[in-house]
């Protein structure tokens, strides 16, 4: 699924730069061309998703994952929480320009199925590894300022009756 996600983002970011400018695409401002990368990297998301996994039946999927991509004709996002969001964000980290891109990126691509807000904070955590590992930072003092302090206060995962700081 990792690398569904990046042919995802790769050809999201291909069509962009291919389309005209935001204004002559009929968008009013740059929040709305961003809300229609977002919207068409979902687009794609599931259809990669999809079109690459289905080669593989047998290689380990949950259950809900399983009949979201073998068996329903809708794949709607299905509020679960495990670990496949984690699993698959990494290309987020490495095909965007900042955290917050990173972020943003990630989140669309692990709501299409992964869409309970644990599953989201999942992904969260996921990516400062993902990123300064990719990026060459060797470990977590050589983390700009604003990653090392920001994920452990902000990010908790809670659920089971306890709350888990990574």
């Amino acid at each position: 699924m990792t690398l569904s996600v990046a042919k995802a983002i790769m050809e999201t970011q291909r069509e962009a730069a291919d389309a005209p400018a935001a204004d002559a695409a009929g968008f009013s401002d740059a929040a709305e061309a961003e809300e229609g990368f977002y919207a068409c990297l979902r687009a794609n998301a599931v259809h990669w998703m999809r079109s690459i996994g289905r080669h593989y039946p047998d290689c380990g999927y949950g259950g809900r994952f399983y009949w979201w991509m073998f068996i329903t004709d809708n794949p709607a996002p299905y509020d679960s929480f495990g670990n496949g969001a984690a699993m698959r964000v990494s290309p987020a980290g490495f095909a965007a320009r900042s955290m917050e891109e990173t972020i943003a990126l990630a989140k669309a691509v692990t709501e299409v199925t992964h869409n309970h807000p644990e599953g989201v904070k999942g992904q969260r955590r996921l990516l400062s590894p993902s990123i300064w590992r990719g990026r060459g930072a060797r470990n977590r003092r050589s983390l700009p300022i604003s990653w090392s302090t920001t994920t452990r206060s902000t990010l908790p995962l809670t659920g089971f009756g306890r709350t888990i700081f990574f």
